[in-house]
């Protein structure tokens, strides 16, 4: 159950610095974003680290728009 949460956990970290907020970014980006996100989330209240929550949160409502095209 840890290794799991390690995993997702870093997993989260590498799709948050691969969203630059100022490029263009794609539908599938934006989607898998916000799945981690939302794996942190999750994490954050089985773990009760509400830091953890509080930082996945702001990701989900700061979420990067998807380019029109």
């Amino acid at each position: 159950m840890i290794a799991f949460f390690v995993a997702v956990s870093s997993n989260a970290q590498h799709y948050q610095q691969g969203i630059d907020k100022n490029s263009i970014v794609t539908f599938k980006k934006v989607m898998q974003a916000l799945l981690s996100d939302t794996k942190m989330f999750t994490q954050g209240i089985i773990l009760e680290d509400f830091s953890l929550v509080e930082s996945a949160a702001q990701g989900i409502i700061n979420h990067p728009k998807p380019a029109m095209s």
